[in-house]
């Protein structure tokens, strides 16, 4: 884990990222960046961090480690650049929002409706502490079969 309270706040959000990456990159599956991401779906699929490609669908993820809750647009956005992906590739999204504060009333809302009106699923996984918000992304991969391994090759288990 990163130690952030000796980081210039600019440069905390790229941090968290690339840890996520690192960590998501442990599933030896194909992990897109932000960069990939675009130039395989599209310019407005921006909001989208990290991409996992599975036969049956498609986990997007959005990194914030901010001070301040997540913005109503914010959320808007990476609803949309999941939808657009979504649209793109024929499959259903599972939208993955990892951040340091948790979502507004109206955020949470916006993935609700989403959640009930698309094929698509949001989730939200959020705590001050990076290491929780890693065990919760290994909860939640790990229900969806998707397990993380060590450079042996060993898989990595959880409590």
């Amino acid at each position: 884990m990163i130690n952030y309270s000796n980081i210039k706040p600019q440069n905390i959000g790229r941090l968290f990222e690339k840890s996520i990456h690192s960590f998501l990159q442990k599933t030896n599956l194909d992990v897109l960046s932000e960069k990939e991401v675009k130039k395989k779906y599209g310019i407005d699929t921006t909001a989208i961090d990290h991409l996992i490609e599975l036969d049956s669908n498609i986990l997007c993820f959005q990194d914030k480690y901010e001070n301040c809750k997540p913005c109503i647009s914010k959320i808007n956005h990476f609803i949309q650049c999941v939808t657009n992906v979504s649209t793109r590739s024929n499959k259903k999204c599972i939208g993955i929002y990892l951040s340091k504060m948790p979502l507004s009333e109206n955020g949470l809302e916006a993935f609700n409706i989403n959640n009930i009106s698309s094929q698509n699923i949001f989730i939200s996984i959020n705590n001050s502490n990076e290491e929780l918000i890693l065990y919760d992304l290994i909860t939640l991969l790990y229900s969806n079969n998707i397990f993380l391994y060590e450079e042996d090759g060993s898989c990595i288990m959880i409590d």
